[in-house]
């Protein structure tokens, strides 16, 4: 390919990412496996990559969503905010020294964010109920890793605590989130 048939290519591209309405970005795919192998902590950093992924999808979502959202139930976005502090609430318990149990280790995540391009109401529906599903399964998946384990060490306290930031992040104001007490683990070890 010649350099200037790339470069047409390439403004080509730029130009229709610029046509694109608010809202409607590129695919944010995840694919993810627990590797029941690999450490605590690096399993752990994996869960926190995939909400990263659904905080990067839902700041996408909120350019197309219209002001009241939830004028019909279920509510896509309740069931985004319940499994956000379902996950936030599961990192308490973990770090509180509370057994936890209903997760799966080994675990595969996979999304491919087919609903990327639809803007339309229902679009942005399908595209929160999907991010809510991802949630929950990463919550899953992170019980899973947890279930039979004691208090975590200091490292394992620090991939727990950037999990419990990534997953309230995007969590509304004003809605009530257990306190993270792994901040207490990393200080103290």
């Amino acid at each position: 390919m010649s350099k200037h048939r790339w470069m047409a290519g390439l403004l080509a591209c730029a130009l229709m990412i610029g046509a694109l309405p608010a809202g409607a970005g590129g695919r944010i795919p995840v694919s993810s496996t627990d590797n029941p192998g690999d450490s605590v902590a690096n399993r752990t950093s994996a869960v926190v990559s995939i909400i990263v992924a659904m905080n990067d999808r839902l700041h996408r979502i909120e350019g197309i969503l219209p002001p009241n959202p939830c004028t019909e139930l279920p509510c896509p976005a309740t069931d985004v905010t319940i499994a956000q502090v379902t996950l936030a609430s599961s990192v308490h318990a973990i770090c509180a020294g509370a057994a936890v149990s209903g997760g799966s280790a080994g675990l595969s995540t996979v999304d491919g964010d087919v609903a990327a391009a639809d803007v339309s109401a229902t679009g942005a529906g399908n595209q929160l109920a999907a991010v809510a599903t991802v949630l929950q399964n990463a919550n899953r998946r992170l019980i899973g890793i947890w279930q039979g384990r004691s208090t975590p060490t200091a490292a394992q306290a620090t991939a727990l605590t950037a999990l419990y930031d990534a997953a309230t992040a995007r969590i509304p104001s004003g809605v009530d989130v257990p306190p993270n007490p792994c901040l207490d683990l990393v200080i103290g070890g």
